[in-house]
């Protein structure tokens, strides 16, 4: 077998598994979208159900949305419950680009989280909580979290 054979052979071959690689990471790891987690708790008289929806562009992160819905067959828990969001939720809500909607109806709760990730001051935020990092929110990171706590996570 000659240099030419082997190239004529083998070079076609590597492009294809090149192109198998790219367009397998491309599915599995798509580099834009949305991607929607959801996870419920246990059964008990104060029931929740979380989804989490994150768009990302090139794996980055900007712009999440949670929906909290907790159901009671207590309306004074609820309101508590609210009380307490509202507590910890009070130092963000003067920022342009975080918006938090709590309603109580009907025995629900319902708690609505949105962030604009695209206008994001992360100096102002850091000042604010410690906790947040000055780096981008990468969207595999965000699935290992909300996975490791028992979500449901898929591509949409």
């Amino acid at each position: 077998m000659t240099t030419r054979d082997i190239v004529k052979k083998y070079i076609p071959l590597g492009i294809g598994i090149i192109i198998l690689i790219i367009l397998f990471i491309y599915f599995v790891f798509p580099p834009f979208g949305k991607m929607v987690c959801e996870v419920n708790s246990a059964p008990g008289d104060m029931n929740a159900s979380y989804t989490y929806v994150a768009d990302f562009s090139l794996w980055r992160v900007y712009n999440f949305k949670m929906v909290e819905t907790v159901r009671s067959a207590d309306n004074e828990n609820l309101l508590t419950y609210r009380e307490s969001i509202e507590k910890e939720m009070s130092k963000y809500k003067n920022l342009d680009y975080y918006d938090n909607l709590i309603v109580v109806e009907n025995r629900t709760l319902t708690n609505i989280v949105t962030i604009d990730y695209k206008n994001i001051d992360m100096d102002q935020l850091q000042k604010l909580d410690k906790s947040f990092s000055k780096k981008y929110i990468n969207i595999y990171r965000l699935k290992r979290i909300y996975r490791k706590n028992g979500a449901v996570c898929k591509y949409v």
